[in-house]
Parts: C-alpha cells; sequence; structure tokens
C-alpha cells in the first residue's frame, strides 16, 4: 500500500515549478535560489505577476499549470 508523504517546502516549490511553461516557467527561473526554493514567496511572486483573471478572458500565457 502506498502512503501520502508529506513534501518539504522545497519540494513542494519544486512541484509548483515543475507545471509551469511558457513565460511563467521562464520569468520564475529568473528568480533568486531563495525565492524559488520557498513556496510562500513562490506563490506570492506568482500571484503578483499572473493575478487570477475572469473566466473567458485569459489569452495564450495566462495559463500557468498543464492541463
Amino acid at each position: 500500500m502506498l502512503r501520502a508523504q508529506v513534501l518539504t517546502e522545497e519540494q513542494h516549490a519544486d512541484f509548483v515549478l515543475g507545471g509551469l511553461e511558457g513565460t511563467a516557467r521562464r520569468d520564475m527561473r529568473l528568480l533568486g535560489e531563495r525565492q524559488r526554493q520557498n513556496i510562500s514567496l513562490l506563490w506570492k511572486e506568482l500571484e503578483e505577476q499572473w493575478p487570477e483573471q475572469e473566466p473567458g478572458m485569459e489569452d495564450e500565457d495566462g495559463y500557468l499549470l498543464r492541463d
């Protein structure tokens, strides 16, 4: 049986970064190492650069995570 494992903060941030594509991925790679490895700082940066949009208002770079 598999057990769920709790991710460390660094693993969580790496998981999120792995799901990014395009402009979001490139921009997040430009962040400092401390900011890329801290999930709270990473989410803050993502939310500042790509605020939530109304449904139907997305552009081609509006998608952060893969389907």
